[in-house]
C-alpha cells in the first residue's frame, strides 16, 4: 500500500519543529544570562556574607547561608528553595538543584553567589526581587 503524501509532510513538520525546539530548551537550562555570568566572575575574593540580610544583598555577593532545603511550586514547575531562619526563601538556580536536592527537608549550610531576578506579573505589576543562588557548594 502506498503511503499517503500528507503523512510525509506532517512528519517533516514535526521533525523540523523538534530540531528547532528541543535544542533551545536544553541550551536555556544550561546557559547563564550576562548578569549571572558577571556576578560569578566578579567575585574573586572568598569573603562570603554569613547569613546575609535578605533586603540588602546584591547580585554578585558571595553568601554563606544556613537553612532548610524545600521543594516548592506545582507538579509541573517545582523548584528547590533554601528557607533561612527568618522564613525567607532563597531559590536555587536550575543548574544547582542537583547539588542540594539530596538534602531535601534537612538543614544545610551552603556557599553560593546571589543573583537578584526582577519579577513582573503579566499585568505589569512588579513584585519583590527573587534571590537566586548560583555556584552552590554544600558545606554541612
Amino acid at each position: 500500500m502506498k503511503p499517503l503524501p500528507y503523512r510525509r509532510t506532517i512528519f517533516l513538520i514535526f521533525l523540523v519543529a523538534g530540531i528547532l525546539i528541543i535544542p533551545t530548551k536544553s541550551l536555556d537550562a544550561m546557559t547563564l544570562s550576562d548578569e549571572q555570568a558577571d556576578a560569578i566572575t566578579d567575585t574573586s575574593d572568598d569573603t562570603a556574607l554569613e547569613n546575609p540580610d535578605w533586603e540588602t544583598v546584591e547580585s554578585g555577593d558571595p553568601v554563606l547561608l544556613t537553612g532548610r532545603v524545600r521543594r516548592v511550586g506545582s507538579a509541573f514547575f517545582q523548584q528547590i528553595v533554601i528557607t533561612d531562619a527568618e522564613g525567607r526563601d532563597w531559590y536555587v538556580e536550575q543548574t544547582g538543584q542537583a547539588v542540594v536536592e539530596a538534602f531535601e527537608q534537612q538543614v544545610v549550610t551552603v556557599r553560593g553567589i546571589v543573583f537578584r531576578r526582577k519579577m513582573v506579573l503579566a499585568n505589569g505589576k512588579k513584585l519583590a526581587d527573587r534571590r537566586e543562588l548560583t555556584d552552590l557548594q554544600v558545606l554541612e
